[in-house]
């Protein structure tokens, strides 16, 4: 006669860090998804050696811009970099917390996918505003939207510069339908929602488009933001703000009399390694 089992579909048996069972491996995958869906960040890794190449397509011509502040998170046990909005006023924790700001243009890409059932993914893209006049001068002569675009990489932080390469016209112009179908359900709820308000338009109608991915992003943005003000406790500066706040000079602070020396200006970081959450 067979001996009794526990029936570890439905139950999860644990001892310590350690579970069993397919009820443990549900609750555990349900457990680190708790941040809810989310449009990750593109970002060209960098590589000191050589330059590094990246083909993708913008699926608009002009950016959202905004100043973001550059903080670290704790995720399942790893120190994630997280992009936060900067509200620009009294009201922003980061500002508080003494982070940085940089400005910082954003766009909606497709990158090639790695996965069978689809050819691209899609992902936010950040250019800081020393990389941006290279694609301002490529949008005006021939127009960015819908074409494959090489981005290349080259050097390591402080040092890294990025340029653009126009390519061909995609073949077929992805609509904001298509674009939702490659988005987690409930962003893609969003965003065909903005374009219902929108009146639904259709590829070829640029300027309504544009208000489309503008309103899209501002909506991830803030929710990004929500997040960050429910969660502050969680975050952190950037190791490289950290960093730079510990070797600030204490002689320094000595001749401002304890007084603070800190200037009232944007600060303009090119994104190194350290900028963007993946």
């Amino acid at each position: 006669m067979p001996r009794s089992v526990t029936n570890t579909k439905t139950t999860a048996k644990k001892s310590g860090p350690f579970q069993r069972g397919y009820a443990a491996a549900k609750e555990s995958a349900a457990s680190s998804n708790s941040y809810g869906d989310t449009l990750f960040w593109f970002k060209v890794q960098g590589d000191k050696h050589r330059a590094v190449e990246e083909e993708v397509v913008f699926l608009h011509e002009y950016p959202t811009v905004v100043r973001m502040h550059n903080l670290t998170r704790e995720i399942n046990g790893k120190t994630v970099p997280q992009s936060i909005l900067c509200t620009q006023d009294k009201s922003c924790v980061a500002c508080d917390m003494g982070a940085r700001v940089s400005s910082q243009s954003v766009f909606l890409i497709l990158v090639p996918s790695t996965r069978d059932d689809s050819e691209f993914v899609v992902r936010r893209y950040m250019v800081s505003s020393k990389a941006i006049p290279q694609l301002e001068r490529l949008s005006e002569k021939k127009g960015i939207a819908q074409k494959f675009t090489n981005i290349v990489r080259t050097g390591n932080d402080t040092s890294t510069t990025y340029s653009f390469e126009l390519g061909d016209e995609v073949e077929t112009p992805y609509s904001v339908e298509d674009v939702a179908e490659l988005l987690p359900e409930s962003l893609a709820e969003i965003l065909l929602e903005i374009w219902e308000d929108n009146d639904r338009p259709e590829v070829d109608d640029a300027e309504a488009i544009e208000d489309v991915y503008e309103s899209f992003l501002q909506r991830i943005l803030q929710m990004d933001l929500d997040v960050f003000n429910d969660n502050s406790d969680d975050y952190s500066l950037s190791s490289f703000e950290a960093r730079g706040k510990k070797e600030e000079s204490p002689a320094r602070e000595r001749r401002s009399g304890g007084r603070s020396t800190r200037r009232s200006t944007i600060v303009v970081q090119d994104d190194d390694d350290e900028d963007l959450p993946f």
